[in-house]
């Protein structure tokens, strides 16, 4: 038997921070933060054969955030440099 998905968005958190495919936590976060921003805000888009689509707002959402401690990323080494939230920078001492 497998497991079984989560019905709870904020329950995703873990899994979209591992599919940003980023080996490091603050690359993770800031993707998986990305994505429940829209989920919040929601979204609507045309495609590419003139089909709408949309994702209706859930502005309550609070996403498990403590999941993505079990993924062991590596912790960024950014020291007291000034990085951008959406970039994943690295300390290189001169």
């Amino acid at each position: 038997m497998g497991t079984r998905t989560p019905a709870d968005p904020a329950l995703w958190f873990g899994a979209v921070a591992r599919y940003s495919q980023s080996t490091d936590r603050q690359g993770a976060v800031a993707f998986a933060d990305r994505v429940f921003g829209t989920i919040r805000r929601g979204a609507s888009a045309e495609t590419h054969d003139g089909q709408r689509v949309r994702l209706t707002a859930v502005p309550s959402v609070r996403p498990a955030k403590a999941q993505v401690d079990r993924l062991h990323l590596a912790a960024s080494a950014t020291a007291d440099t000034e990085c951008p939230p959406a970039v994943a920078c690295t300390f290189v001492p001169g």
